[in-house]
């Protein structure tokens, strides 16, 4: 019986060990090797949501990264299209720029977000100007809109609308919802 009960959570180590989190890992003993079951329960579910986090941050980054890639083709595609307007030309060029820099930043937010895993980031909180970050997201994915037919406007009830945030989160955001919607 004691085999029995041993081998059981052998097989359900070596499940996990495969990267299955399914199956719940079960003894009906009151004795050590139940304990012992206990904890590889415990572990199975967060070996678990660890694996969903990590799925879930693939799935993020990869969305991320594509936005401004998808513009950055767009752009030169435009570009190629104007390429004797001078003021369209710098246009395209000051986007283009945006859009690496963008990418520099997402670099930065993966560091950041490995960092934060390791407990040593921090959410800035500082007076934001929302209009200003509202019309420069919209100029951003403008290119992209305008291939697919799309309009992006700014409606603003005020000049400036502040709020106390993270500048650059609330940008990825703001990005996020915008490349949602055309789509």
């Amino acid at each position: 019986m004691l085999t029995r009960r041993l081998r059981r959570l052998q097989r359900a180590a070596a499940r996990l060990s495969r990267g299955s989190f399914d199956d719940p890992i079960v003894d009906t003993g009151n004795d050590e090797i139940a304990d012992l079951a206990g904890s590889l329960d415990t572990m199975r579910i967060r070996l678990g949501q660890l694996e969903n986090a990590r799925r879930t941050f693939i799935a993020n980054a990869s969305h991320e990264l594509r936005t401004p890639l998808t513009a950055l083709g767009g752009i030169l595609l435009l570009a190629s299209e104007y390429d004797h307007d001078p003021d369209a030309r710098e246009e395209f060029l000051r986007t283009m720029r945006e859009q690496v820099d963008r990418l520099g930043k997402l670099a930065t937010d993966l560091l950041d977000l490995s960092r934060l895993d390791a407990g040593g980031v921090a959410v800035e909180r500082e007076v934001i100007d929302l209009t200003a970050i509202a019309e420069d997201c919209a100029r951003e994915v403008l290119p992209f809109a305008q291939r697919r037919g799309s309009e992006v406007l700014t409606v603003v009830g005020h000049d400036d609308v502040a709020a106390v945030g993270d500048d650059a989160r609330v940008r990825q955001i703001l990005r996020a919802l915008l490349d949602n919607a055309l789509k």
